[in-house]
């Protein structure tokens, strides 16, 4: 598909800008196998005319990662060292719910895909990030998650096994398979099972078999990176009238959930793959029908699938995903068999990514 009106893009950016604080905004719009329009609006650092936000500005992608992590569990199982309707307890003999009854019930698809009942604020490795703990303690809203989780117990997790472990104090919502419950912190425990199998951490395994398939020059996992990085964006949240500059997230407990860092160039090169279901160099045809399945009984036309939101626009499948913390905001939406795609960052939290990227994808599918 070729995209026609880049000026009905550009003027939806500008009028968000216009209505939402946003220092900086990049987006790279992708038509068939290639990325046909980049544009960048704003800086990189606030009111920093010579630090221009760029394509190659780097990012924490947040919750998009959950995509990687699910691709590496695709491609074991490709080799036979996993099937999707394994048990957790299969390859984690110590993994637990509060309920033990059900635990042997709890399969590596359901976890993928949110189904499994775990209750969405259960965050004992996403409050890793202390930035983040210090955040949410100024918010009365977040009361109870602060209560539950205390920072004495969140110092006795030292690693992703722990984490693991830990999900036995977690009660579920309803039976596994039954519903559905985002829960950000069940991607640490698919990493867990993604290093007892291959004996390397979740950082060697998606760095020689994601980012050096893809030639991902720019897309790492360690934060120390980040200053050695030049163009690498700041963070800001505006509260009032104010507006705060925060901290570079960092949570490498947590980092298979959310804490890989790239740009927009690298995340659309890795979007294409996924969208080549014929000649994709990560994937089977059939192993990226399985990621993009309508796995997740959520609502009419929206579902989940293997580390990717699902939807139908005019019986066209969408795949999607969201990734969003305190100082920045991401989303990506692909239409494959459109070969159209949208990959949005912003430096705010703020800033409306959702909204531009599915009115994006709207157009181009109802056009």
């Amino acid at each position: 598909m070729k995209i026609k009106n880049f000026k009905f893009f550009e003027g939806l950016i500008d009028e968000a800008r216009e209505q939402y604080f946003a220092p900086g905004v990049v987006v790279n719009l992708i038509s068939n196998g290639e990325v046909a329009y980049s544009k960048s609006f704003g800086y990189a650092e606030m009111d920093n005319v010579d630090k221009p936000i760029t394509a190659e500005t780097i990012f924490p992608i947040m919750s998009i990662t959950k995509s990687f992590t699910a691709t590496a569990i695709m491609q074991l199982v490709q080799e036979g060292l996993l099937a999707l309707d394994d048990p957790i307890s299969l390859h984690l003999p110590y993994f637990h719910t509060h309920d033990d009854a059900v635990t042997e019930q709890i399969t590596i698809k359901q976890l993928l895909s949110h189904t499994a009942g775990f209750p969405g604020d259960f965050w004992i490795a996403s409050l890793q990030d202390r930035n983040l703990l210090s955040l949410i303690k100024q918010a009365p809203e977040y009361e109870l998650i602060v209560q539950q989780f205390p920072e004495e117990t969140l110092n006795k997790i030292k690693n992703r096994e722990d984490v693991t472990r830990y999900f036995s104090n977690a009660n579920l919502l309803f039976e596994p398979g039954q519903g559905w419950s985002y829960c950000t912190d069940t991607y640490v425990i698919a990493a867990d099972i993604l290093e007892k199998i291959t004996s390397q951490s979740w950082e060697e395994y998606i760095q020689e078999n994601i980012f050096k398939r893809l030639d991902l020059k720019k897309t790492f996992t360690d934060p120390n990176r980040m200053n050695n990085e030049s163009d690498v964006t700041h963070y800001y949240m505006k509260h009032i009238s104010s507006v705060m500059e925060l901290a570079t997230p960092i949570n490498q407990i947590c980092a298979p959930a959310g804490f890989i860092y790239s740009n927009v160039n690298d995340v659309s090169k890795y979007f294409i793959a996924h969208m080549k279901s014929d000649q994709s160099p990560l994937l089977h045809t059939d192993s990226l029908a399985t990621m993009q399945a309508m796995i997740a009984d959520r609502e009419e036309n929206l579902s989940y699938g293997l580390g990717w939101k699902i939807r139908k626009v005019n019986d066209s499948k969408v795949i999607e995903h969201a990734g969003g913390y305190p100082g920045m905001a991401s989303y990506a939406s692909l239409n494959p068999s459109e070969g159209f795609g949208i990959v949005i960052f912003a430096n705010s939290d703020q800033f409306p990514v959702q909204k531009l990227s599915e009115s994006v994808i709207d157009y181009i599918v109802k056009e």
